[in-house]
């Protein structure tokens, strides 16, 4: 392993880094019911969080809290930043809630989040939700609420290369300039780790666990790329988001091998590691 302009640089076989990959995800799933959680009190709530899940738009929202104030950050599908203070008396924390408003003076909207949460060790989850109340007959009156979810930190926030590339469609054909822009740019995103075997080069994020792969020269398929990302406990197959700009037939026969080996890789991993943390579970009882 080499330090490369910042970021990781690998050669290493596909079927290797996927397991390592997969391990690491695994881990986190498997280990949870093993895990004991307590309740967010207090200054828990201190910090910056990142959205998890929001049915609210956008979908990127950063809430930084302090004993000072607050501020709310919501990034658009563009990736610019719309950053708005929450006064310190808008923000109240009892016991294990936390609740949290801020009008919108343009648009006469108010949100009024109330959350709650828990902690493992460094690992921090926050879930609730948003109230919206609009301004009617002199007041604030509510129409609507949304569930909501924060992790700590802001590591996890997407990236915008990242997020344009998952926002699109899953199958799409692009010109080959798409190809080598894409790539220029995932070479320039902070903490990318970069992997590469006989047909692709692996760039991968472990924070947001995507990877997007883009063809070698030597792929019949190239230039193209193949992102994948969706492993977790209730989903344990695959998404992949692909680019081609050859011929479609030719191209689906590809993603459809390359789909199985990933697919295959995880079974077989997941199934080895269940069984180790079984055994861990029998050691404990």
């Amino acid at each position: 392993m080499r330090n490369h302009k910042g970021f990781l640089f690998n050669i290493v076989k596909k079927d290797f880094l996927v397991r390592k990959l997969f391990l690491v995800l695994l881990l986190n799933i498997l280990l949870l019911p093993y895990s004991v959680s307590d309740t967010l009190l207090g200054e828990d709530f201190y910090g910056e969080w990142s959205t998890a899940n929001s049915y609210l738009k956008p979908k990127r929202q950063i809430l930084s809290i302090s004993k000072k104030g607050g501020s709310w950050t919501r990034i658009n599908e563009e990736g610019s930043h719309e950053i708005v203070i929450v006064n310190r008396d808008e923000i109240s924390i009892s016991d294990d809630v936390l609740t949290f408003s801020y009008i919108d003076e343009i648009r006469k909207i108010k949100f009024k989040f109330i959350l709650a949460g828990w902690k493992v060790n460094k690992d921090k989850r926050m879930f609730g939700t948003v109230y919206l109340y609009q301004y009617r007959i002199d007041q604030y009156q509510l129409f609507n609420a949304y569930p909501v979810s924060y992790e700590d930190g802001i590591e996890s926030i997407p990236n915008q290369v990242f997020w344009k590339y998952f926002r699109s469609p899953k199958l799409e054909k692009v010109d080959t300039k798409y190809i080598s822009n894409l790539e220029a740019d995932l070479k320039e995103v902070n903490n990318i780790e970069i992997y590469q075997d006989d047909l692709w080069v692996m760039y991968h994020h472990a924070a947001l666990k995507k990877s997007i792969y883009i063809s070698r020269d030597t792929n019949p398929v190239h230039p193209a790329a193949i992102g994948f990302f969706g492993f977790n406990e209730k989903s344990n197959k695959v998404k992949i988001f692909s680019k081609y700009t050859g011929s479609e037939s030719v191209f689906l026969q590809h993603e459809s091998q390359f789909k199985k080996d990933i697919n295959l890789e995880y079974d077989q991993t997941y199934n080895s590691l269940k069984e180790v943390i079984k055994n861990i579970g029998s050691d404990v009882d």
